[in-house]
């Protein structure tokens, strides 16, 4: 279902506009957040997994499309002082992404997205919810 809106609402976006740069990223959302989602719904966690790969996949090989990823930078997604919840962050965390995609840094391949996946299986396990504050 999630492939099907992003190949729909975006990708074909993207496609028919190869004129203009598009920088899609993901965000660092906090580990609290990817923690319960396995603990309390292991299938939206893999779903969320499944589509950022697919995601990757599909923008790869476009010229005009920059995809970033910033979860699996576990120095921003562990300071949960700059969270308001386990998604929302503040500015410190938003200049972050900004400076990032006007300099290139957290550029997704299959082998940083390949790592960020291992890194939040390894991370935010369900053990791990004792320990959330």
């Amino acid at each position: 279902m999630l492939d099907a809106s992003f190949d729909d609402n975006f990708l074909r976006v993207m496609r028919a506009h190869p004129e203009v740069e598009f920088d899609l990223w993901f965000p660092p959302f906090s580990t609290v957040y990817y923690t319960l989602a396995r603990t309390h719904s292991p299938a939206v966690f893999e779903g969320m997994l499944a589509c950022k790969r697919h995601i990757l996949e599909q923008v790869q090989p476009l010229p005009n499309v920059r995809l970033s990823d910033f979860q699996g930078d576990l120095a921003v997604s562990t300071h949960l002082d700059h969270y308001f919840d386990s998604v929302h962050f503040d500015a410190t965390i938003y200049r972050l992404i900004v400076d990032s995609l006007a300099g290139g840094s957290y550029r997704a391949t299959p082998e940083s997205m390949a790592a960020t996946e291992a890194l939040l299986r390894r991370e935010c396990t369900p053990e791990r919810v004792e320990q959330l504050p």
